[in-house]
């Protein structure tokens, strides 16, 4: 059984060729799902414009996420937790699915989850979370340049600011935000992604209304609210898996961007657990890829996932 779910700014359709191929392929039961608020679905009474307004927490994120993990388990025919569990995360899903990993494996210590309700291991594409606080001797930190700093602040108050105006302002005040904004880190070359990610923007059909990729934005904010007000609890089990020969994490990554959306000092954790005897975990680069890598280089990541899941 294989969850699967992409971040921002995407639904259920940027990942389902990739699912349809991997069940092909392997045979799994594969489900898509998206994060919460990002689904838009006039046809069932259920238009993006319907969602919570402020956005949803990382809790409730993640919280959204188990609860489909359990109704793709409940609905297969291994409903009983005799197969196997993969999750599969993409970009803004990567935290609140740690989130929920990593609280499902505590309920289990607690004898609390639900069968089959945690994942078995885990694959990442693209976003990495930092080494659970508790790891012992992890490999030295990485120290960051400058201008990755100013660019991993900059985008991302750009994409908050451009959310909180539609929320409190107005749409149209949205919208002029995010027209600077966008200008402003093409102009000064701070946006993080390159042409490839860019084409892929493009390319996609339908055209992504404006004024829902702003309202996809809310994590953004949601990270500057939780550090403004204290609540860096937000943030709790927001990290690899403390055991990672229990719950291994293959995790793939595009190089065709001026940033990594990672630490290289987890990077370096994952490939060091993963060289220990009984540990399949893994950091891996993929060439000619951007941020949306499963796209971009299908074939590479198909067999990479393939030979995790199945191993």
């Amino acid at each position: 059984i294989v969850l699967l779910s992409a971040g921002y700014p995407d639904d259920h359709g940027s990942f389902l060729p990739f699912a349809e191929r991997l069940a092909k392929e392997t045979g799994s039961y594969c489900g898509v799902t998206c994060l919460a608020g990002y689904d838009d679905r006039p046809q069932d009474g259920r238009p993006w414009t319907a969602h919570k307004r402020d956005g949803y927490t990382f809790d409730e994120m993640a919280t959204g996420l188990r609860d489909a993990g359990r109704a793709l388990r409940a609905s297969s025919t291994y409903n009983k937790g005799a197969a196997k569990f993969t999750a599969i995360f993409h970009d803004w899903a990567v935290p609140p699915g740690m989130i929920y990993v990593n609280r499902a494996l505590d309920d289990a210590k607690l004898g609390k989850s639900e069968t089959g309700d945690v994942p078995d291991d885990v694959v990442l594409f693209d976003v990495l979370v930092p080494i659970h606080p508790d790891t012992k001797n992890p490999p030295p930190p990485a120290t960051k340049s400058p201008y990755q700093i100013l660019m991993e602040l900059t985008y991302r108050m750009c994409f908050a600011a451009a959310f909180l105006m539609q929320r409190y302002v107005h749409r149209y005040a949205g919208l002029l935000c995010m027209g600077i904004s966008m200008s402003f880190l093409k102009l000064f070359s701070l946006m993080p992604t390159g042409n490839l990610d860019a084409s892929t923007m493009e390319e996609r059909q339908p055209p992504l209304d404006p004024n829902r990729m702003i309202y996809m934005a809310y994590p953004y904010w949601g990270i500057f609210k939780s550090l403004l007000t204290g609540n860096i609890e937000a943030f709790s089990g927001c990290t690899v898996p403390l055991d990672l020969s229990k719950t291994p994490v293959l995790y793939l990554y595009g190089t065709d961007k001026k940033i990594m959306f990672d630490d290289e000092q987890v990077r370096e954790h994952v490939r060091r657990e993963g060289s220990k005897p009984g540990n399949k975990s893994d950091a891996i680069a993929v060439d000619n890829a951007g941020h949306w890598l499963y796209r971009h280089q299908e074939d590479i990541c198909i067999d990479h996932v393939k030979k995790f899941i199945l191993s």
